[in-house]
């Protein structure tokens, strides 16, 4: 579930709210109503801006990974063909 599906539901109803206020002509609640609808819009901005974040932190990580590994990959290549060299080199000694 999204952090942030309450508050988007809060905001539908503030909408309706609103929409409903300005069809009676009772614009008296309008701008508490509007405040509170920014309010929610800015902390749902913060939400979505410290999740990017959390995104990119983890795939700066998967990068740095994945690159351990691939020269992990190499180094043991390397390794494998030496080995295989070399017992190319016994078996055919003998």
């Amino acid at each position: 579930m999204i952090k942030y599906e309450e508050d988007l539901k809060k905001l539908e109803e503030i909408s309706i709210q609103i929409s409903n206020l300005i069809t009676n002509n009772e614009y008296k609640k309008i701008l508490e109503l509007d405040t509170h609808r920014k309010k929610i819009i800015n902390k749902i901005t913060n939400l979505s801006q410290s999740s990017k974040n959390r995104i990119r932190k983890i795939i700066n990580l998967n990068q740095l990974a994945i690159r351990d590994l691939e020269t992990e990959i190499v180094q043991l290549n390397t390794n494998h063909n030496k080995f295989q060299k070399r017992i190319k080199f016994y078996s055919l000694s003998k």
